[in-house]
């Protein structure tokens, strides 16, 4: 799946032509900000990714005002070993085991998102002075590839297994990265499913503890609080 977006009044001026995968290249005059998403699966990852170009949702121009990006990209990806009909499990998106999305922004857009959200201003005063834009990237490992990545025997071929082995190995080099937490099952009314996800979260905090670096970071994000399946 995938989907774009262009600043009607202002893509076709201020056009950066941006090579789209998850080993970005970015021109000289392009600083890049990368940003890991991982979770629970359906806890909101790929929702939030394509938010950023989904012109028909009521809250778009909000969005857009509270991030004044120029032009935005969004696909996600789900690697079958041979089962299609597992390929989705709650529309209207796939069962994302990797998505990503990109933003830009100019640097005085940039620098306004900075200066409006508290920011520390040296996230501006610190970039090289050729710097033009601005790329936000975000990459989501989704809950079935995180499954996989602690147990690689789940992968039936080939093709998936290195898959799994770069993820691997970009995971291992994140210093930073937010954890969706699928708070409709963390915090609803079934006891078995609560403490089945309680389980499994710790679980993937110790497998994340293991792989990241010994100076990472990580965020827990509680997303889809109980009773909303929206």
């Amino acid at each position: 799946q995938s989907s774009t977006w262009e600043h009607p009044d202002r893509a076709h001026e201020e056009f950066i032509d941006i090579d789209v995968s998850l080993d970005l290249k970015v021109p000289a005059d392009v600083k890049l900000y990368s940003f890991f998403l991982i979770g629970d699966q359906n806890a909101g990852k790929s929702t939030f990714l394509q938010a950023f170009t989904c012109q028909s949702d009521t809250s778009f121009s909000e969005l857009c005002s509270l991030l004044p990006c120029i032009s935005g990209t969004f696909r996600n990806t789900r690697f079958l070993d041979k089962d299609v009909a597992s390929a989705r499990d709650e529309l209207p998106f796939l069962d994302t085991d990797i998505a990503q999305a990109t933003l830009t922004l100019t640097l005085d857009d940039f620098a306004f998102f900075v200066e409006e959200n508290g920011l520390d201003f040296s996230l501006v005063l610190g970039l090289p002075k050729d710097v033009r834009y601005v790329v936000l990237q975000f990459v989501e490992f989704g809950g079935d590839h995180l499954d996989r990545l602690m147990d690689p025997a789940r992968c039936a071929s080939e093709y998936v297994r290195d898959i799994v082995g770069r993820s691997h190995r970009m995971l291992s080099a994140c210093k930073k990265a937010v954890y969706f937490v699928n708070g409709a099952i963390m915090f609803g009314p079934d006891r078995d499913s609560r403490a089945a996800a309680l389980a499994s979260l710790v679980l993937r905090m110790q497998f994340l503890a293991a792989t990241l670096p010994a100076d990472a970071a990580v965020m827990l994000q509680i997303s889809r609080p109980p009773g909303d399946f929206g």
